[in-house]
């Protein structure tokens, strides 16, 4: 079949959506708020108000402030699940899960700690772990899942030290007021050469824009942001890669899952989600922090540091010693040939010949 048959086979709407998709993945497009209370726009601070505010926040729970001063607004648990429950919610899903057992492998006999709202992810993928295990932060909520889910505080994880093999972070960081706190529990539970695969949404895409999909509410992540916090807390990253290439509000009519592959396989630079995977590696070097130290001298030491200095810069010009020159000769060398803030440790010697 010629390419030009191939290409008018294709439904003008599909080709229409595909296109359009692409370009405002790659746009460079404003973050403009989502909500009024927990976003901002791109680099600048600021916090609308109205009703708008009101109605897009409506159904989310309130958190506690970030630490810029915002507060956090967690996505409730029932809009999540309705979400993935979905036709879009479903497409998105097999998505993730294919790419997160292309990144790590098979995850049969090994344990798993799915942090934030992980219950799309259960199903096809953590079937034959050996213990699977769903953390839900308190201000998200918990779904009826018996010995399987937990309503956990983010900044302590009821797990004992090094007891999972791999962490999953699915709606989670973008959500949390303290990341930081988050990724320091994560290493705790997380046993040596470890894995953790966190999926956050990316700032500049199309599905970070729109508040009717989960990745449309919280903080939206930079690659290098991630990495830096990985790194800052002992983390090696292993891989990112950009996921979801098809646009948020695709119809059910459009092959969504063909559109992935295609951008995929054409290494197109879109995607609305980060995959970031990182291990735990303990022989690595710990960074550490540079800091002024301040050091302690004796009282009156640099009066003596001063008057020293002037008489060896005294020798070192002359080539010779101090008590071959006339005291008065001397003096008024140490005077004028010294730095003047040394002059004041000249001063007393000045005095004393009167």
């Amino acid at each position: 079949m010629p390419p030009m048959a191939c290409c008018e086979s294709i439904p003008t709407a599909v080709r229409t959506v595909t296109i359009w998709s692409i370009l405002l993945s790659i746009l460079p497009w404003p973050m403009v708020a989502r909500h009024g209370c927990c976003r901002m726009d791109a680099g600048r601070r600021r916090r609308p108000s109205g009703p708008c505010c009101a109605i897009r926040c409506r159904g989310e729970t309130a958190g506690t402030e970030a630490a810029c001063g915002r507060p956090i607004v967690y996505p409730d648990v029932g809009r999540l699940a309705a979400f993935y429950a979905a036709p879009l919610g479903r497409r998105v899903a097999a998505v993730l899960k294919r790419r997160v057992r292309r990144r790590v492998g098979s995850l049969a006999g090994r344990r798993v700690a799915l942090v934030g709202f992980g219950a799309p992810l259960v199903a096809g993928l953590c079937e034959r772990a050996a213990m699977h295990v769903q953390l839900m932060p308190a201000g998200i909520g918990a779904i009826a899942a018996a010995r399987r889910a937990a309503l956990v505080a983010e900044t302590a994880l009821p797990l004992a030290d090094e007891a999972v093999d791999v962490v999953i972070l699915l709606h989670a960081l973008e959500a949390v007021p303290d990341p930081d706190a988050l990724m320091r529990e994560i290493w705790r539970i997380l046993r040596p050469e470890g894995e953790l695969v966190a999926i956050l949404p990316r700032r500049a895409s199309l599905w970070a824009m729109v508040a009717s999909t989960p990745f449309g509410h919280g903080r939206p992540w930079r690659q290098r942001e991630i990495e830096a916090l990985l790194v800052e807390r002992c983390f090696v990253v292993t891989g990112c890669e950009r996921i979801l290439r098809f646009p948020p509000f695709a119809p059910a009519s459009l092959p969504a899952l063909a559109i992935e592959r295609t951008a995929e396989a054409l290494h197109l630079p879109i995607g609305g989600v980060l995959l970031v995977t990182a291990g735990k590696r303990l022989a690595q070097p710990l960074p550490v922090a540079r800091r002024r130290r301040p050091v302690f001298a004796p009282a009156h030491a640099w009066r003596r540091a001063a008057t020293n200095a002037a008489n060896g810069s005294i020798q070192a010009a002359c080539g010779r010693r101090k008590e071959s020159w006339p005291c008065g000769v001397s003096a008024w060398m140490r005077v004028t040939m010294a730095p003047v803030s040394r002059r004041a440790a000249s001063s007393s010697s000045i005095s004393a010949l009167g």
